[in-house]
């Protein structure tokens, strides 16, 4: 089993499987673009809740000091499909994207059952992960028409491709009911950008693209704390509850950091002619070093968790996105706001130990508002939505595991010129172990 999980891991971070397909976003032409969940696909069916979220069989990297909690090695993947609709006064398009989000492999550094065998409680634990995850995208193409008095008709054409991804190794540490975790991110990614202009009425007229297409590399941290406290301690003490009743106290806070990027600039002018155009000259800048500055980040919430079978979580968070500059895009300081994100959310498992297969499913359920960063119009870019979505359990390696199938609706700006209303697919897989670090008694 570990040899297979590392494998497969290996493998697909070589392979660089995270990658954006066909979407059209008119806004992630600003900032990074489409910033991506910070979530798994079950935290995301919750609203997107993750700041107090401990689990012992789910990875939550949202808040690294969650990592001390597990009590498995556990692999997660995720993966969505979503449905979007763009309408502008009384023009519309629709259409289909998709993307595979994560990959993430983390674990115990000791295992719970040599501490059953040996009769061991331990008030010290540490955990450990490993990720790749998307971090944002720029997807979009774009295309207006116009005419002037001698000039004629003209139109001209926006294209944009790329993304940011971030590879993670996080650690934690708990002790008793305090927890404390670090993230250190490796970022990197690629932007390309076009801009065309071209006459469809004038044969003997020039095309002009406009190219610049840049490289980024950086590293950044993110923090996280969190506080269990147990609400009845003294009837677990008597025996008088079998389960744990709790809440959860969690704050996690992302450092801000300046990356580097390498922009290569190009002007390519073709003469539009019969049959195959003919370039007529080209001009390019290359290695334009540059520095691009991602804001910090604050996100504290709080959990209810009523033993296994309910829970319920809120979260806030803030990004500083107003220091927001980008030496490749000419984006500076103050193009950008501050961000806010307010989410609620929770599943119901009606009964774990239940031999019927509906009760031992997580039904999950949320909503969520977010004031993105992005300003169009001198006004800001929102989003709300509702979530909801199954954990699924099937057996793996004789231990639970989880597949989640969740749906995001939603939509994107309120008073902006161009609204989206989405509908999206989430799908996660979950597979635990907890055979990693077990001393064999016998050989």
């Amino acid at each position: 089993m570990k040899l297979k999980l590392s494998v497969l891991f290996i493998w697909l971070v070589s392979q660089n499987i995270i990658a954006q397909q066909g979407d059209n976003s008119p806004y992630s032409r600003i900032g990074l673009g489409d910033l991506k969940p910070e979530s798994f696909v079950f935290s995301q069916q919750m609203g997107h809740t993750y700041s107090a979220f401990l689990d012992q069989y789910q990875i939550n990297i949202g808040n690294p000091a969650s990592y001390a909690s597990l009590n498995v090695t556990s692999f997660d993947l995720g993966i969505n499909a979503k449905r979007a609709t763009l309408t502008q006064d009384d023009q519309s398009y629709n259409g289909w994207s998709g993307s595979f989000d994560y990959i993430s492999l983390a674990f115990p550094l000791t295992n719970s059952i040599n501490d059953l065998f040996e009769r061991v409680k331990r008030d010290l634990r540490f955990g450990m992960g490993l990720t790749l995850r998307s971090v944002s995208s720029t997807s979009y193409n774009i295309t207006t028409s116009e005419y002037q008095d001698g000039i004629g008709s003209f139109q001209r054409n926006y294209r944009g491709n790329g993304g940011t991804y971030e590879f993670m190794w996080g650690n934690a540490v708990k002790y008793k009911q305090y927890s404390f975790g670090v993230n250190l991110g490796y970022l990197f990614g690629k932007m390309e950008y076009d801009r065309n202009l071209f006459f469809p009425d004038n044969a003997n007229a020039y095309i002009n693209t406009f190219s610049n297409e840049y490289n980024i590399s950086g590293f950044r941290m993110k923090l996280g704390l969190a506080y269990n406290l147990v609400l009845n301690k003294k009837k677990l003490e008597e025996g008088k509850s079998k389960h744990t009743n709790k809440l959860v106290f969690g704050l996690n806070y992302g450092l801000g950091t300046t990356a580097n990027t390498n922009l290569t600039e190009s002007v390519i002018t073709v003469r539009q002619g019969v049959g195959n155009a003919i370039e007529s000259d080209t001009s390019s800048f290359d290695n334009i070093e540059g520095k691009l500055y991602i804001p910090s980040n604050l996100g504290v919430g709080i959990s209810y968790f009523n033993g296994e079978k309910f829970a319920l979580s809120f979260d806030v968070s803030t990004g500083d996105w107003s220091k927001y500059y980008n030496e490749a895009s000419k984006e500076v300081k103050g193009n950008l706001k501050n961000s806010l994100n307010v989410s609620t959310g929770g599943y119901y498992r009606p009964d774990l130990k239940s031999y019927k297969f509906r009760n031992r499913i997580f039904y999950r359920y949320g909503i969520f508002y977010q004031k993105d960063g992005r300003v169009i119009n001198d006004k800001q870019l929102e989003q709300y939505g509702l979530t909801g979505g199954f954990g699924l359990p099937f057996i793996f390696q004789r231990k639970i595991s989880h597949a989640s199938l969740g749906f995001e609706i939603g939509k994107k700006g309120i008073n902006t010129p161009i609204q989206e209303k989405y509908f999206k697919i989430t799908f996660g897989a979950t597979f635990n172990d907890d055979e990693w670090f077990l001393k064999r008694k016998y050989d």
